[in-house]
């Protein structure tokens, strides 16, 4: 792709919209970036771009953006501006393609560089994460990008020595792609997710499904053994994967109930010794070594990354234990299907704390779950009415206003012994900017918690800090 001298806009001033635009500037293009922001966000935004955007990149927030002609240059948007409707059609509408940074920074990239897609609606952060760890176990130069945080466009330009790109996939990204093809697809699971953003639960499932569009006969794709039937794998080369219950002789790579992993029927080590906990992350592990063995890396080597992995902050992260009582925050959990995954994950009920913005979410479907699995409930955020109504019947809900509050009830609930889930099911943006900032609000909650217990008890409360 030959940028050299062409007029390239990028929309969006966050990370990734700045990371395009380094890197279409970097191959000899002139480059606007737009973003409608005003006043004080607006102010913040002109500092960061006079930190990193290069001379031939010119910055436009406010109503000059929103009336900016793009006069048929290249877009190229950030995954969290929608192009089908206000703003984003508008521009869009004028310019003469239309791309996401991910696809920009993929046809930058060195050809022998692999690729392993991730997508899914649950557990891809961390199955990323694991296959990341995985490569360099085997010795690969291997980053993590995409979703997860690092722009990949910020891969081109800033890791030369890459070998190895574990690329996180959002919906939101897929939409934009449009030669893309990854050396290998991971579908971690699909679920309903995002029905504030798109019109159904199809229109999700579709987004999701684009990173498949590309593949040619033979591409290796892993997915779930009881997704695999309704995915358009046409012939391509499937791994699939299961952990017990169901399916789990079906399957290429199976965990059952014991933890034993096995790889076409051959035992081939147990989960039990690694450094993972739950269900759910055992069918991301799963997933990860599909991915690498697809790639022809070596299985102990993949095993001995699992043994000190230590996993993805704010996905079932032990915070500490204060008088018996564990906390662990959870805060990516922003679906049902999250939730469900956390809540399976320990044998013993919890107290749950859940709740955040309303996004069309039917949670009465966990409700057999949470009469199971929970012994009590802290309701909080936009739907914590919500939840309280449709719970209230099988489990004793309260509800509370904010985190210190919802804290201090499931510490009384607990009792003596106890873990308290700390996994909202939902989105944050009713009190929170993202998911890490309301993990990190839960993480300094306990932790002034555990300090407050322990200066009044003496110093002698047992408290374990992790």
């Amino acid at each position: 792709m030959n940028l050299e001298n062409q007029d390239v806009v990028v929309l969006g001033a966050g990370r990734s919209g700045f990371a395009a635009a380094r890197l279409a500037a970097s191959r000899g293009a002139s480059v606007v970036v737009l973003d409608t922001a005003s006043g004080d966000q607006a102010a913040a935004i002109e500092k960061r771009a006079a930190d990193q955007l290069p001379a031939n990149c010119t910055l436009v927030t406010g109503d000059a953006a929103e009336n900016y002609d793009v006069d048929h240059a290249l877009l190229v948007t950030s995954p969290g501006i929608r192009l089908d409707k206000g703003w984003g059609m508008k521009v869009a509408s004028r310019a003469s393609l239309v791309m996401g940074e991910i696809e920009l920074a993929w046809r930058f990239l060195p050809p022998h560089v692999k690729v392993v897609g991730i997508t899914g609606t649950n557990g891809k952060t961390t199955t990323t994460s694991m296959v990341g760890a995985m490569a360099r176990a085997n010795g690969l130069v291997a980053v993590e990008a995409g979703n997860i945080g690092l722009p990949l466009a910020e891969v081109v330009l800033d890791h030369p020595d890459v070998q190895l790109v574990a690329l996180e996939l959002s919906s939101f990204q897929l939409e934009t792609i449009i030669d893309f093809r990854p050396d290998v697809v991971v579908w971690v699971n699909f679920a309903p997710d995002h029905l504030d953003r798109y019109m159904s639960l199809e229109d999700y499932r579709l987004a999701k499904e684009r990173i498949f569009e590309n593949l040619g006969d033979g591409d290796p794709v892993v997915a779930p053994v009881s997704e695999a039937d309704d995915l358009p794998l046409r012939d391509l080369a499937l791994t699939s994967f299961t952990v017990t219950p169901g399916h789990a002789t079906d399957a290429d790579i199976t965990v059952d109930a014991e933890g034993t992993l096995a790889i076409r029927g051959r035992k081939a080590a147990n989960v039990n010794d690694w450094n993972v906990r739950g269900r759910h992350n055992y069918a991301n592990a799963a997933a990860a070594l599909g991915a690498c063995l697809a790639l022809g890396l070596d299985e102990a080597h993949c095993f001995e990354a699992m043994m000190s992995f230590t996993g993805h902050p704010h996905r079932f992260e032990v915070v500490a234990t204060i008088d018996g009582i564990t906390y662990v925050n959870d805060s990516k959990s922003t679906n049902i299907h999250s939730l469900d995954a956390a809540l399976h994950a320990e044998a013993s009920k919890v107290v749950l704390i859940a709740g955040g913005k309303q996004k069309g979410l039917d949670f009465s479907v966990l409700k057999p779950l949470v009469h199971n699995r929970a012994r009590g409930v802290v309701a909080i955020g936009e739907i914590r009415d919500e939840l309280a109504r449709i719970w209230q019947d099988d489990v004793p809900v309260v509800t509370a206003q904010s985190l210190d509050e919802a804290v201090a009830e499931a510490s009384q609930m607990a009792g003596d012994q106890g873990l308290v889930l700390f996994s909202p099911g939902t989105s944050s943006f009713d009190m929170f900017s993202n998911y890490e900032e309301r993990g990190e609000a839960f993480r300094r909650v306990v932790l002034n918690r555990a300090a407050a217990i322990g200066s009044s008890n003496g110093g002698n409360a047992a408290v374990s800090i992790n």
